[in-house]
């Protein structure tokens, strides 16, 4: 993921913050409700989570408890299942970095094996 052309504003940035706080509160209800979280949130999540660490700024920790509870599910359904598949790509869109830096950040880093989550 990329910044836009035109940084965000301090205004638009809480917003994501909050929103992605909002969706975090809905995601964990669908989690205990039916034992799933529907993968349009989980990507949601994490773009919202790393939009805001390229911007310096921490993503809210239900988001980021959340990322990492479907993190860890995947990593035991692979483990069951023996890893033998190739995961499904998490995005048709090819991976691009920040310019700003040769490594992706803490929030991408975390979030990498998100990349194995099925699509629906």
């Amino acid at each position: 993921m990329t910044m836009p052309d035109e940084p965000l504003g301090p205004q638009r940035l809480t917003e994501v913050s909050e929103l992605a706080a909002k969706l975090a509160e809905k995601a964990l209800a669908d989690r205990l409700r039916h034992g799933a979280v529907p993968v349009q949130s989980v990507r949601a999540l994490a773009a919202a989570a790393m939009l805001l660490d390229e911007y310096g700024l921490e993503p809210p920790p239900l988001a980021v408890d959340l990322l990492r509870r479907v993190r860890d599910d995947e990593a035991h359904v692979d483990e069951a299942r023996g890893a033998s598949e190739e995961p499904e790509p998490f995005s048709d869109e090819p991976s691009k970095q920040d310019d700003r830096s040769e490594e992706p950040g803490k929030i991408a880093r975390l979030f990498g094996a998100l990349r194995g989550v099925p699509q629906a």
